[in-house]
C-alpha cells in the first residue's frame, strides 16, 4: 500500500473584520513534534472556483504535485493527496 501525505483544504466564511478565507492544513505533520509550518490562511480570490481550485494553485505555487482529491461531506473539506513528503506549505511570496 502507498504512503500518501493529504493537505485538508477548507473554506472559512467572512467575520466582522476578516474577508471569507481559505485554511491549508499539512494533516501529515499536523501535530507532530516538528519545525515544520502545518497551516496556512490565504484570502479567498474570487476569480477561482471555491475551496477546491484555491488549494490546487496554492500547492501549485509551493511546487507540491497533487494528483488526487477526496471531500468530507461531514465537515465539507477537501483532502488533497501527494505522495511529496518533503516540500513545507509556505506563505505567498516566501521561498
Amino acid at each position: 500500500m502507498k504512503k500518501l501525505r493529504t493537505i485538508q483544504v477548507k473554506k472559512l466564511s467572512a467575520t466582522n473584520t476578516q474577508g471569507t478565507r481559505i485554511k491549508l492544513t499539512d494533516t501529515f505533520y499536523n501535530g507532530r513534534n516538528s519545525e515544520r509550518k502545518t497551516t496556512v490562511t490565504i484570502p479567498y480570490n474570487y476569480a477561482l472556483n471555491g475551496a477546491i481550485d484555491h488549494g490546487l494553485e496554492f500547492c501549485k505555487e509551493c511546487n507540491i504535485n497533487i494528483f488526487g482529491y477526496s471531500y468530507n461531506t461531514r465537515n465539507y473539506t477537501y483532502s488533497l493527496l501527494t505522495t511529496d513528503f518533503k516540500t513545507e506549505l509556505k506563505k505567498r511570496g516566501n521561498k
